[in-house]
This record gives structure tokens, C-alpha cells and sequence, in this order.
């Protein structure tokens, strides 16, 4: 998972690592050989992509979609190494693509949703991660995700529910509780946002931001 995409908020991109013992094998009338060779390309540029080589992901991602053109997960994994470039429209195409191929592609949905909300295409973002959540409503990153965007609409109380759900699922995942609090403080429910920064002392004491900001509310109720 790559965080820290964008310089205002911390996204949750779903950073592909999809090799093809992962991917079902098609039958029919597709080219078996063209398939395979496809599939291998795959294998490599995911490995480049998980090290950070993203141009030269790109490159062996672009030929297997030319091995494959009906290969949801490279374009999907290709769109991934565009977003983690900042290329965002690109990106998008490419998740597009993969959605064109296969239509319940959840995580083709939610990073195509988050690159949406960092380009502040907030109604759209919200109809990619709504369709997320619906194929995977167990998967934290979606609430994670969907909550960052009802953060930027102002629906703060919206916020407030994924960012719990996502605790529910994953309550020991610190940024979960960190974003919480935050939203807790606009809301000025102050006695929520210390109990959740408790939370993240708890799970790791020394914690910078925790500390920080129950020691500034500390000094704010004092006054």
C-alpha cells in the first residue's frame, strides 16, 4: 500500500502486486500463446512496479496489454504506475480499460475513485468508491478512501462512519484513528479526539502527532 500520494492528505492507492498465479486462466477462442507471454510481462513489470521503477513498469505493462488487450490486470496495474507517477489521467484510462474488460474489477473502481478525489472530481470519486465498498465491503481502504472524500465535501458525520467502520475492520492501524480524531476536532466533539489519539498511544507511545496535539488540547481546555 503507497500512502503520502497527495500533499494535502494521505491516500490509500491499491498498489497492484498481481502475478499470474493470481490471474484465472481464460479458455475460449483468446490466443493461448499470446496469453502466456502476456502473463509473464506481467510478472516482471509488477516486480518493477512494487520496487518503485515505475517507468520501466510502464514499459512491460504496455506490452503486455499489446501480448493481451483484454487483460484487465495489466491494465490495472499499468494505471497503478501512472497514478503512483502523478499521472492521473492516464491512470484513469487505464483503470477505465480495466473496467471495460471486467465490470466488477473492485480495485480498479476504488483507485480510479482516488484519483479522481485528488484531481477534487468529488461526485465521481464518491460513485467509484460507493461501487468498491459495494463488491468489498470488508476492505478497509475503500471506508478509508470514501471518508477522506466525504472530508473534502464537509460531510463530516459521512467521515465519521467510515473512518469507524474501517476501525472495526482494521482497529489497530493507527492513520485510521489519527484521521478519526481530526474529523473529531472539526466537529468539536474534543473528548472523542483525545479518546482516539489514546487509541494510537496505545498501539505505538511514541507517537510525534498524538503527543502533539493532546498536548495542545491539553493547553487549549486549561485556558
Amino acid at each position: 500500500m503507497k500512502r503520502g500520494l497527495s500533499v494535502l492528505v494521505l491516500w490509500f492507492f491499491a498498489v497492484a502486486n498481481i502475478t499470474s498465479a493470481e490471474l484465472p486462466h481464460q479458455s475460449g477462442s483468446r490466443d493461448a500463446v499470446a496469453e502466456k507471454e502476456a502473463r509473464a510481462l506481467n510478472d516482471l513489470a509488477a516486480g518493477l512496479l512494487n520496487e518503485g521503477k515505475l517507468d520501466q513498469a510502464i514499459e512491460l505493462f504496455s506490452k503486455a496489454i499489446i501480448r493481451d488487450p483484454n487483460s484487465a490486470f495489466a491494465f490495472y496495474n499499468r494505471g497503478t504506475a501512472y497514478a503512483l507517477r502523478m499521472d492521473l489521467d492516464q491512470a484513469i484510462e487505464d483503470y477505465s480499460d480495466a473496467l471495460r474488460v471486467d465490470p466488477d474489477f473492485a480495485l480498479a473502481f476504488m483507485n480510479r475513485g482516488v484519483a479522481y478525489s485528488i484531481q477534487n472530481k468529488l461526485a465521481d470519486a464518491l460513485k467509484d468508491l460507493n461501487k468498491a465498498i459495494e463488491l468489498e465491503p470488508r476492505k478497509v481502504d475503500g471506508y478509508y478512501n470514501r471518508a477522506l472524500v466525504f472530508t473534502k465535501l464537509g460531510q463530516l458525520a459521512e467521515a465519521v462512519k467510515d473512518y469507524t467502520t474501517a476501525i472495526q475492520l482494521s482497529n489497530r492501524d493507527i492513520e485510521l484513528y489519527l484521521s478519526r480524531a481530526q474529523v473529531w476536532e472539526r466537529l468539536n466533539q474534543l473528548d472523542k479526539a483525545i479518546a482516539d489519539y489514546g487509541s494510537v498511544l496505545a498501539l505505538q507511545p511514541a507517537n510525534d502527532q498524538a503527543l502533539r496535539r493532546l498536548t495542545e488540547l491539553a493547553a487549549q481546555r486549561s485556558r
